[in-house]
C-alpha cells in the first residue's frame, strides 16, 4: 500500500472511530435518561444523535467511495478481506481500527434497538392510559373481566368525569 493511501485510510478510520464512539456515548446517555424517567433531555439527545448519524453517513459514504476509487473491490465490504490478504504492520494497525469500528457499530445497533423498544413501550403505555381515561378501551388493551376473559365493551363513562 502506498504511503498516501495508508495516510488517507488511517485518517478516514480515525474519524469513523471518533464518530462511532460519539454515537455510543449518545446512545448510552439516551439509555440512562430513559431508565431514569427524566425525559426532558430526550429531545436534546435526539438532536445530537441526528447530527452524529448524518456525519457518520457522510463519512462512511466518502470512505466507501474512496476505497472503490483506489480501487478496492467492494469498497468497505471488502476492507477486512483486503487487510487479511495484505498483512503488514501498517495494515494490522488499520485492521485493528476497522475491527474496533465494527465492534462499536454492533454495540450501537444493539443500544439503538434497546432504546427504541423502551420508547415504543412507553408510547403504548401512554396510548393505553389515554384510552382508559377517555373510556375507549380496545380489545387489544388486555383488560380482563371477572370471568378471566378480555373485556370487549367500552367503559360507560370517562375517568375524568367520574
Amino acid at each position: 500500500m502506498k504511503s498516501e493511501q495508508y495516510d488517507h485510510m488511517k485518517k478516514h478510520l480515525e474519524l469513523l472511530t471518533k464518530l462511532s464512539l460519539e454515537m455510543n456515548t449518545l446512545l448510552n446517555g439516551e439509555k440512562a435518561v430513559l431508565d431514569s424517567g427524566n425525559n426532558s433531555e430526550i429531545i436534546e439527545l435526539a438532536s445530537k444523535k441526528k447530527i452524529c448519524v448524518t456525519s457518520l453517513e457522510t463519512q462512511t459514504r466518502s470512505f466507501h467511495q474512496y476505497l472503490l476509487n483506489i480501487p478496492l473491490k467492494n469498497g468497505l465490504y471488502g476492507l477486512s478481506d483486503f487487510f487479511q490478504g495484505h498483512l503488514s504492520e501498517e495494515n494490522t494497525t488499520l485492521d485493528k481500527n476497522w475491527l474496533s469500528i465494527q465492534k462499536t457499530t454492533e454495540d450501537n445497533k444493539r443500544l439503538n434497538n434497546l432504546n427504541g423498544s423502551i420508547l415504543e413501550l412507553n408510547r403504548l403505555y401512554v396510548k393505553r392510559s389515554l384510552e382508559a381515561l377517555q373510556g375507549q378501551l380496545t380489545t387489544s388493551s388486555k383488560t380482563y373481566g371477572a370471568d378471566g376473559q378480555t373485556e370487549k365493551n367500552i367503559i360507560s363513562r370517562h375517568f375524568s368525569i367520574a
